[in-house]
């Protein structure tokens, strides 16, 4: 077909006289191009607006630093002049977008994650979520962009096809860094170090335990002992907030620190049988401590409770103190015992499913990258399960408030929730643990050897971490990541460049 018998208006043609030039029975790409660019400048719309006058100023405005490099390069003979301003010029529109599309799609990309709503991403969860608005944040802006030029579609396609190649290599690349060998180790102390932050924030003294063998150091040594220094300290405290009385001589005289318990007050003065003895707080608290460790089954049952319900017992005694507290001291001196006891209470909850995940799992082979080979990995598998069962989930809830309780959850579920656990391989991570396990009889079968073999260069491969895995790209990086690929798929679809 002549390019004569193309729908152009005379005025058009007459501007290209390489159009009449040409003896092509097609018309080639570059007509095309050159035809639909004087459309753009003879009637101006929002993408010209945008390619004339907005992508230019922002150019110019980034180049600016780059020439100041180039400059530096220069002085030193590293570059030409021309080469430096040509790197300037190639680094700066690769950072601005110089279309509508390119504009809408970056900005999708960056904007989504930040407008994704609150019930939206608790039930996508923190894998998919993010994710997801990613793509479909630069398919919608690409395909804003792409309505001031005409081609919504293309639009789409850019923003949205260039997110889902970078979420590919970004989760892919993750992937393979979490199978590499040693990484298992260095997750374990991610995960250490989390978990510790949350525990040392609910309750202070169990703070520091950071990593396993500062896990193992608070389970078997230090744990109860702070707690109950924490409590001595606030029983302590709320005693100086009980004056002391002096009756005359024939009455009985109560000591600094004291309440009136009768439950464990003894009559000492036969005048004055009708009047139980003071009874100092400690000792009133250590008896409700003795109760609540026979509760737990921490202590032998004392043949003095024999046939007594301990629940009720401790709840009785419990009461008993705090209006003693409040008879003596006032509000102020029960408000404070009990925030000490809630305190406690809640160490104490956190302290005993930290001593029943038995802490620490064997570590396996040497590690270079973790030196807590003789001391193993925080089991944090075994959290996971202890939160599952739903009887140590109301305890801890009960115990630690639904504040508290969701914040020490997150922390195990990496923010997940509870629902599904972690599947990690075997041993410590390193290169040979898979043959390891061959040899104790762990795997068997007679794909077991080159499937272990497979696992010497990625020991950890086909672990499944719940929540947010961790060694992942932050999301900052992988929105930039997402948008260099934008611009690199944008430059391949530009009509020039397939000419």
């Amino acid at each position: 077909m002549d390019p004569r018998a193309l729908p152009v208006w005379k005025e058009e043609y007459e501007k290209l006289p390489v159009w009449r030039d040409t003896g092509s029975a097609q018309p080639d790409l570059a007509l095309e191009t050159a035809r639909a660019q004087s459309m753009r400048e003879r009637e101006p719309n929002e993408a010209g607006f945008y390619e004339r006058s907005v992508a230019p100023a922002l150019t110019t405005a980034v180049r600016y630093p780059f020439e100041g490099a180039g400059m530096v390069d220069v002085a030193l003979g590293v570059k030409t002049p021309e080469q430096a301003a040509e790197r300037a010029e190639m680094y700066s529109k690769f950072i601005v977008p110089q279309t509508p599309i390119g504009a809408g799609a970056m900005a999708g990309t960056m904007a989504a994650p930040l407008l994704l709503p609150v019930r939206a991403a608790t039930v996508l969860g923190p894998k998919v979520g993010p994710v997801l608005a990613r793509i479909l944040g630069g398919a919608a802006g690409g395909g804003t962009g792409g309505f001031t030029t005409g081609d919504p579609g293309m639009g789409a396609l850019e923003g949205g096809g260039a997110n889902v190649m970078g979420e590919a290599l970004g989760t892919g690349g993750s992937k393979l860094l979490r199978s590499l060998p040693w990484i298992k180790g260095v997750i374990n102390r991610m995960d250490a170090k989390r978990i510790g932050q949350a525990v040392g924030e609910i309750s202070p003294p169990l703070a520091g335990a950071t990593t396993p063998r500062k896990f193992q150091e608070l389970v078997e040594e230090r744990g109860l002992p702070a707690l109950g220094a924490a409590k001595g300290e606030v029983v302590h405290r709320v005693e100086g907030m009980l004056p002391g009385v002096k009756g005359p001589p024939w009455t009985v005289e109560r000591s600094p620190g004291s309440i009136s318990m009768p439950s464990l007050g003894t009559r000492e003065l036969p005048f004055d049988a009708s009047k139980p003895a003071d009874v100092l707080l400690r000792k009133a608290n250590d008896e409700l401590s003795r109760i609540g460790d026979m509760l737990d089954s921490v202590i032998p049952l004392d043949p003095r409770y024999q046939n007594r319900d301990l629940k009720t017992l401790y709840g009785d005694l419990y009461q008993e103190i705090a209006r003693g507290l409040e008879a003596r001291g006032g509000p102020a001196a029960r408000a404070a015992w009990e925030a000490g006891q809630g305190a406690y209470r809640k160490g104490r909850a956190v302290y005993d499913v930290l001593r029943r995940s038995k802490v620490l799992e064997p570590g396996g082979v040497s590690n270079p990258l973790d030196d807590l080979e003789e001391h193993g990995m925080l089991n944090v598998v075994k959290l996971q399960r202890l939160l599952m069962d739903p009887d140590v989930a109301a305890s801890l809830r009960k115990a630690l408030g639904p504040l508290d309780f969701k914040k020490f959850s997150d922390a195990v579920f990496r923010g997940a929730g509870r629902g599904k656990i972690d599947r990690v391989a075997l041993g410590g991570g390193g290169p040979f643990d898979a043959l390891a396990t061959i040899g104790r009889g762990q795997q068997s079968g007679a794909w077991s050897l080159p499937m272990a073999l497979g696992r010497v260069l990625v020991p950890n491969v086909g672990a499944q971490y719940v929540g947010k895995a961790p060694l992942t790209l932050p999301s900052k990086l992988q929105a930039i990541l997402d948008v260099a690929l934008q611009r690199m798929g944008g430059a391949a679809m530009a009509p020039e460049a397939r000419q």
